[in-house]
């Protein structure tokens, strides 16, 4: 794990540790960093000194992807979503105890923190919002869609969530008081205009797609 400075206009190495393995996925909250390894380990990193950071400890688990949401660390596995607490007290030997869980049936690929829980998008089981209410006991609240069955990343932003289904990339908002989740056939039309999509960014203000050798863009909310 690498530590840098970014610039203005560069980047200035600051300080490493060496983990011996490569990375799937890592997630920085309060002075911790979360790197889960092809391994299948999760090591807990002390960088609170950027020149210095060092490994604290480590548990066995096979993540893809990992979230920090609350008081908890959200881990996305080929068995479904993990729920460990998120470490507080920084200290050798640090494993971040297990809360609860969450089966698919098929592996999770991502996740995506929302105010009513967390999104896991599992492949053929579509997206569905879970409420972490309880993190010992992830209930599922509801299904993002009901036909969506290869659903490869998702990204959340304000009240939009940004699904990539196969190589289709749509939009479903949750602005209802209800909190169900409708497809914004508008912006919908507009992102298929884009191609096919293979990965993708959303951030305040812009939207980043990658397909067919193809970086793309547009404006948000709009996708314009």
């Amino acid at each position: 794990i690498h530590m840098v400075h970014l610039g203005a206009s560069n980047m200035v190495a600051l300080g490493e540790a060496q983990l011996g393995i490569g990375t799937r996925a890592l997630t920085v909250s309060r002075g911790v960093a979360y790197v889960a390894g092809d391994d299948d380990v999760l090591r807990v990193v002390d960088v609170r000194e950027p020149t210095a950071p060092r490994v604290l400890g480590q548990v066995p688990l096979a993540a893809r992807s990992l979230r920090v949401s609350g008081g908890a660390l959200l881990a996305a596995t080929p068995r479904g979503l993990v729920v460990l607490e998120r470490v507080d007290r920084v200290s050798e030997g640090t494993q971040p105890p297990m809360l609860g869980g969450w089966s698919t049936t098929d592996a999770v690929v991502g996740l995506s923190p929302a105010r009513r829980g967390v999104v896991v998008a599992a492949g053929l089981g579509g997206a569905s919002l879970l409420d972490l209410a309880d993190p010992s006991h992830p209930v599922l609240n509801r299904a993002v869609s009901t036909t969506l069955k290869a659903v490869r990343q998702l990204e959340r932003l304000g009240g939009d969530t940004f699904v990539l289904n196969d190589t289709t990339l749509s939009v479903h908002t949750d602005a209802s008081s209800s909190g169900a989740f409708s497809v914004d056939p508008t912006r919908g039309s507009r992102l298929a205009s884009i191609g096919s999509v293979e990965r993708f960014a959303a951030s305040t203000g812009r939207l980043w797609t990658v397909g067919g050798g193809v970086l793309a863009t547009a404006s948000l909310p709009g996708v314009e």
